[in-house]
């Protein structure tokens, strides 16, 4: 619910280019910035996947059980 709120595509735009979402995140030459850069990376990734699942499929997805609603 986060990301889905009246600013959630200006935060989400940001946060696209911030983590590399369509950029390599290869720095020639330097292992630990390339690996920093793909662990932005993978959190916008995780982000965006997220706002596509429902609760259910959130629950079902990391093996929670049955979604129940409060």
């Amino acid at each position: 619910m986060a990301f889905r709120g009246s600013n959630a595509q200006e935060v989400l735009k940001d946060l696209s280019i911030f983590c590399r979402e369509n950029d390599s995140c290869v720095v020639p030459g330097d292992r630990d910035a390339t690996l920093v850069l793909e662990g932005r990376r993978e959190v916008i990734l995780r982000i965006m996947d997220h706002l596509e699942l429902s609760p259910d499929d959130l629950w079902t997805k990391y093996g929670l059980g049955e979604y129940v609603a409060r």
